[in-house]
Order: C-alpha cells, then structure tokens, then sequence
C-alpha cells in the first residue's frame, strides 16, 4: 500500500536541500526505503548496523553541509542512532532522523521491536515530531506535510543540528503488485528565510570601548570547520592588531599567523611567577570544544575582576567551559570580524611573550623526537603522517590519545581539514564518519589516524558495498586502551592493565582482508618511510597497522612535560 504521506517526504527533503538517505534494512522501514530509493533525487545509500549508519550520515552532513535523513525500523534499530545524535548535536550538524515506529496502541504490548520512540532522543535534538498514525483525513495530511517542512528547517536552522521524525505505521508496508509510485508535482514546501546578523551600533561602541582598556587580548578558537576565506581574515584581523591565537587542531586555524599551537605543552609546566604575564585582560573564543585541557585549566585559573571573556557563535545554550564568561555575542566569526575590523592594534609585547613560549616549546618537540627515534612510539608515528598527508586532504582524528598526539605536533604547514568527533568524544564512529565523506566526495583523500580500540569498536563501518578508493586507516596498535596508563588516576592503579586498559591482542589483518582493504604491517622504525609514502599516494583503500609499546609511548609522554 502506498502512503501518500510517505512518499512526500523525500519530495520536501529535496526541496530542502537534502541530497543524501542513510537507510538501514527493516520490514517497518519499507514504506520509506522504497519512498526515497524510488525517487531518484537523493542518493540513497545502505548500511546494515544502525550505529554505523549514522555516523555515516553525519560524515555526509559535515562533507556536503546539509541536512542528510537516515531511516531505519523499529526498536533497538533506532536506539543505535543515540552515539551519532548526540555527537550531531553538540557539533550543530544538521541531520534528519526518520524512525519507523508500532502504532500507540502496540506500546508495551510485548509486539516485537516495540519500545518507547516517542521522544527517544529528547535530551539530544533540537525538535521531535510524531506524524500522525491515521492519515486517511485531509486535516491529518496536511499536519504531516507540516511537520516534514518544520523538521527540515528545524535543523537547518543555525544553529543545526538533529531533528526526529517518529513515523508510527501499520500494516501493510508494501504496495500491491502493479501499484505504481506517484510523487505529487505540487507538493507544498514551506520555505525559511534566515536574517544576517549583526552586532547593533550601540553594542558595537560598547565593546570597542571595552576591548581599548585590554592590554593584553588572546583569541581562543575551539573546534570549528572554518573556511579558506574566513581563515585568512582571522590571521589578518590578528596579525594586525598584535593578538595571538590559541588553536586546537580540531578548530582548523593551524595556519593563523599569530597561532599558538603548543599551548597544550607549555601551560602544563608554567611557572607561577609566569601566570601573571600571560593573564589576559580579553578573551575572545570561538567555536565550540577545546582539546587541551593543560589550555582550560590554565585560563579558568587566570580569572581576575576587571577580565572580559566574549564568546561569538550562535548556540542553543549558553556555554562557559572557562567559568569566566561576561559576554556572548550571537554571530559568526567571521561577521565579528568584518564589524571590528577597524579596532586599533595592541602593543606587540603579549604576542612576542605567547611566541617565545610556543618558539621554545617547538625546539623541546624536536628534542623529544630526536630522542626517541630508535622505536616505534605514538609522536612519531602522528609527525610521520603529518608529514605524508596530500595538500588538500581531510585527517580524520579518533578520540582518547590519537587526537591529543596530533596536537601536539600540528603546527602551520598544509591546507588539510581536520575532523573529530569532539561533540561527545567518544571512541565510536570514527571510521563510520570518515566513510561517510569518503563516500560522497569521492575526488577527497581520506586519512585516519586511530588508536586500535577505536577501529576495533567501529569494524561495522568497513561493512557494506561502496568500494571508494580514498581512504586510509591508519592504526597505533599498542594492544590497549593507552590513555590509561599515561593519565595519572588509573596508571597507579594495580587493577589498571586489565580493568582500565583492558590489554587485547586483535590485528587488523583479517579485517582488511575481509573487507578487500591493502593492509601494511609496521614494526619497526625503518618502515615507517614505506607507510608514509603509501598515506601520499592520495589513492586506494588501505590499512596501516603500526604496532607500538605502551611503555615506550608513556616515557615519549613524560618527556614531553618535563
């Protein structure tokens, strides 16, 4: 039986801008898997694990910056949305979520794969909606047609993020033999239109005022997917006016003039007696989370009554990770930076302080590096695909110590995208996101730099049948969790091995072969020139599997903070 209810639905997303369906097999589901793959407007795309498929889909969103709808069937099928919902939530990406769900009438009735979806994500969405069960009314078409078009400029609207449609069905799923799909040419679209904003005259004149008693101002930029465009008018706008800029490698801002990349090093070994000259008087952040926590620490502890701290971005809540706001300034970057173009430069002494630090801290770098170069070790590895990586590439970064190793060597250089999924942090999805843009951007080359615990947990992305060829995965396999034994807590802990790194013995290989991927092994120093001239071929589908000793990654570790 056709829905014509249903079969609105790819015909509004199109018009909304969709271009991508992330569908998961189900029997509940069909109406709308048959709905979207029979339109032919969106690209429809298939994976079978649930988890995986979302954050396939939302790879897809951050690659083509729209809204992206996955759909799957009832039950736990849409609680494994959960990871990728609320990573989609605290990174603004818009996403669609369609779950086909039992009639009420069935909730709690012990019926197969029923469970309670209304509301499933409430705490992570910006919106949930229920389309009507009963739609045979005129009244109830129009309510679902309206709850399509509000759902799709829900999360379209900044800031983005993920919005759910829970779609109760009855049976029958399917339609007749010979019933033929018609998608209405008239079908209403209800259209947004989103106002620029700007800071008002009046505000403008305040804050100038303000940013003219600080002698000492420091940007901080946080995770962001800043543009070529934006990028360099950040570098000018501080160059200009003498300000350093904090940047993470996850905010993108690496090649910022000003940059201070080493933060993460040197604010953990500061003097006291240093605190005072690096205290700001402004802060100025963007963006949304910081790696370092060395970064965090250090400025929540630098706060003093005549400091000003202004956060510009645009957010559903209100956001003080540094537990000294005064100011949130509801606009992009790069719209502040346009309207504070014409403020005054600073005396350049703050900034020659902040580049002595980063200066000496890069020489330490290459100390520890020449040190310890005789074995594989987790620095090394991350300097060496770093230094393999093709211009214009995306390096996709796994969550626990992949991420923090890449910051602490990243540091101006190539024009590279790099992406994490620091919404949540969580060790999930990481291969899943890269597939998603590996799979919509074809002519994009795909690096991933990973721990073993993290590929291991999201093997169910390599499962399906899109054979691009611009991805590689490489693995630091050191056979744990080693985070845990570099952190202080659980390192001293005797129950630390097992029950906190919880040491593994898995290999890549049979995977890679499984799923018809190259596969390198590395295990030694002298092979790591082959693996970083296998990264720059910008071509193919492979894995690089280099095994390193947590002990040997824990003294690299040490020495760095020394």
């Amino acid at each position: 039986m056709i829905l014509k209810h249903i079969n609105q639905i790819p015909v509004i997303a199109e018009a909304h801008g969709a271009k991508y369906a992330v569908l998961s097999p189900g029997s509940r589901v069909a109406p709308l898997t048959l709905a979207f793959t029979r339109y032919r407007k969106i690209e429809c795309f298939t994976l079978s694990d649930e988890r995986s498929a979302a954050f396939a889909a939302l790879g897809m969103a951050e690659a083509s910056n729209s809204p992206v709808v996955i759909a799957c069937t009832s039950g736990t099928a849409a609680s494994n949305y959960i990871p990728a919902v609320t990573e989609a939530y605290y990174r603004q990406i818009p996403m669609v979520i369609l779950t086909a769900d039992r009639p009420p009438e069935w909730i709690d009735q012990w019926d197969g794969q029923t469970i309670r979806q209304s509301n499933l994500y409430s705490n992570h969405i910006k919106r949930s909606f229920e389309l009507p069960v009963d739609t045979s009314h005129e009244d109830a078409q129009w309510r679902s047609n309206r709850i399509i078009n509000e759902a799709f400029i829900e999360a379209k609207k900044h800031p983005c993020g993920p919005v759910h449609v829970n779609i109760p069905l009855r049976e029958p799923f399917y339609p007749e033999p010979g019933e033929k799909f018609v998608y209405e040419k008239n079908v209403r679209i209800i259209e947004n239109s989103e106002t620029i904003r700007a800071i008002p005259e009046n505000t403008l004149i305040e804050l100038h005022q303000k940013y003219k008693q600080g002698k000492k101002i420091l940007i901080l930029a946080g995770q962001s997917n800043i543009n070529d465009e934006t990028r360099k008018k950040l570098s000018d706008w501080a160059k200009e006016k003498n300000i350093p800029v904090i940047t993470d490698i996850i905010s993108n801002c690496y090649n910022v003039e000003t940059g201070i990349t080493k933060a993460d090093i040197f604010l953990k070994t500061l003097k006291q007696s240093e605190y005072a000259k690096l205290n700001p008087d402004l802060i100025i952040s963007f963006g949304k989370s910081i790696i370092s926590k060395n970064t965090k620490l250090y400025l929540r502890k630098t706060v003093n009554k005549k400091q000003e701290h202004w956060y510009v971005g645009i957010n559903e809540f209100l956001s003080d990770p540094l537990q000294n706001l005064t100011r949130t300034i509801d606009l992009e970057i790069d719209q502040f930076l346009a309207q504070t173009r014409d403020w005054e430069s600073k005396d350049s002494k703050y900034l020659e302080l902040w580049r002595a630090k980063e200066e000496k801290t890069e020489r330490k770098l290459g100390k520890v590096l020449s040190e310890y170069k005789t074995y594989l070790n987790e620095l090394l590895v991350s300097k060496a695909v770093f230094e393999s990586l093709p211009e214009n590439s995306k390096l996709h970064l796994a969550n626990s110590m992949p991420v923090r190793w890449a910051n602490f060597i990243s540091g101006k250089g190539k024009n590279i995208n790099v992406i994490a999924n620091r919404g949540t942090s969580g060790i999930d999805g990481t291969i899943s996101t890269a597939s998603g843009h590996a799979i919509i951007e074809p002519a994009r080359y795909n690096v991933i730099l990973t721990g073993d615990l993290s590929f291991f947990y999201d093997r169910n992305s390599l499962w399906h049948n899109y054979g691009y060829k611009n991805l590689c995965i490489v693995i630091m396999n050191n056979h744990s969790g080693g985070i845990f034994g570099l952190i202080d807590g659980p390192s001293k802990q005797p129950e630390n091995k097992e029950w906190f790194e919880t040491r593994q013995m898995l290999t890549a290989k049979n995977i890679a072969r499984d799923h018809k991927l190259q596969y390198f092994r590395c295990t030694r120093v002298e092979q790591l020139q082959e693996a970083k001239g296998l990264i720059n071929t910008s071509v193919g589908r492979l894995i690089i599997e280099i095994f390193t000793e947590p002990e040997e990654n824990k003294k690299v570790f040490k020495a760095l903070f020394q």
